[in-house]
């Protein structure tokens, strides 16, 4: 369609496009980076490249080339632009940059961006921790030996040559400032030391002559051993003050939207995420956004705090965490007497939802999708009702006969 579209165009339409029609790929994002992925030297294999495109290799080779972790995060890398030919080529540490990079996220990015409802803002019990004990770092740590996976050996020599100009830039630097401070501060010191040794061996009639800078050298050190004396005493434990009691408040705000209504459990103007993981959305769903002060998205009032225009998504969202929870009850499925999702740990939650998605996937699906924690509730949702529709119909019919 924009191949047509741009071979009709007439010569004053081209002038306004004020580029050569030649220059504009009219193939699609997904056959325009593959293209480019192709084309660079030293770059992914084609099959590597076809695989992450999710196109057919025919039988044989869709039956025994699979794709792995390597290749495909090299494509991706490349396909999002990070440079080749440099050792930034892979994020440094991709959680820790996060975090590092926090507040920069917040004043560049959207307050809705799907970036503030990931686990790692939204339930995050350590993350002012996690921001006093960033360690950054490119390609390995050396504190604590993670090493970024998946780079091609020339990145690595990239790095190693990158580490050298500095370590010789840094030598340079050093060798500047020891020559400069033997231009200014070794004639002084030379010159303190002569005097020294005079006035040790200069004495008039027994009495070794004080100079100011002697005088000025014995008030600091009484100045440093009045305040060592300050420091050693020790106020009775009598009259210790107590530490202030920690005000327990609740993680969740409520807004005023200037309506005439109660207060809101969500910001006036606030989306309900579309196009979000099933796993993102479990997590919204039953353990809120804690960066932002939102409870659980299950405890919101479809008519008193969603919007009129995302009040389906809401819907969607209810009916596919519902038939969820539905694969919760079995015996089994929850740890011990849980019988509230939002009352188990994170990491215990986390595994109550691989074992129930697995099984709404077979339920779903005839084939295991190939990344299924990038399917959406709108996709689940759509499934399921196809689904429900299909055991309802089989129903009536075993019914009929």
């Amino acid at each position: 369609m924009l191949r047509r579209v741009i071979s009709g165009l007439t010569d004053d339409e081209i002038d306004i496009l004020s580029c050569k029609p030649t220059d504009i790929g009219t193939h699609s994002l997904r056959k325009g980076s593959s293209s480019y992925a192709l084309g660079q030297v030293n770059g992914p294999t084609p099959v590597s490249v076809y695989l992450r495109m999710g196109q057919s290799l025919g039988k044989l080779k869709d039956r025994y080339i699979h794709f792995g972790e390597g290749a495909d995060q090299l494509c991706g890398r490349m396909i999002a632009g990070l440079p080749f030919n440099s050792e930034r080529s892979a994020f440094p540490f991709f959680l820790a940059s996060i975090v590092y990079h926090e507040q920069f996220l917040r004043d560049t990015l959207s307050p809705g961006h799907p970036i503030f409802k990931a686990r790692v803002f939204s339930s995050n019990e350590l993350l002012n921790l996690q921001r006093a004990s960033v360690v950054l770092s490119l390609g390995t740590s050396p504190v604590c030996g993670i090493k970024a996976t998946d780079i091609p050996a020339h990145l690595a020599v990239a790095k190693e040559v990158k580490d050298l100009r500095e370590e010789v830039s840094k030598l340079n630097n050093e060798l500047v400032l020891l020559r400069q401070d033997m231009n200014t501060k070794l004639p002084d010191n030379v010159a303190d030391k002569v005097v020294a040794d005079l006035m040790q061996k200069f004495v008039v009639n027994g009495v070794a002559p004080v100079s100011l800078q002697d005088l000025a050298n014995l008030r600091v050190d009484l100045a440093a051993e009045i305040h060592r004396a300050i420091g050693t005493i020790q106020v009775p434990q009598g009259i210790a003050t107590q530490p202030p009691r920690e005000v327990l408040t609740s993680a969740w705000q409520r807004w005023e939207w200037g309506d005439g209504k109660l207060a809101h459990a969500v910001p006036k103007g606030w989306e309900f995420p579309a196009h979000t993981s099933v796993k993102q959305l479990w997590n919204l769903w039953f353990f809120g956004n804690k960066d932002s002060g939102i409870r659980p998205y299950k405890l919101l009032s479809k008519q008193h705090d969603i919007k009129r225009s995302h009040q389906m998504r809401h819907s969607r969202a209810r009916k596919v965490m519902e038939y969820i929870v539905q694969l919760t009850k079995p015996p089994g499925a929850l740890p011990g007497e849980v019988t509230d999702i939002s009352s188990l740990q994170l990491a215990a939650a986390d595994k109550v939802f691989g074992v129930v998605f697995h099984t709404l996937l077979s339920q779903l699906y005839c084939n295991m999708p190939k990344r299924p924690e990038e399917l959406t509730y709108g996709t689940i949702y759509n499934r399921l009702c196809k689904h429900l529709q299909t055991q309802q119909r089989e129903l009536v019919q075993q019914q009929t006969n």
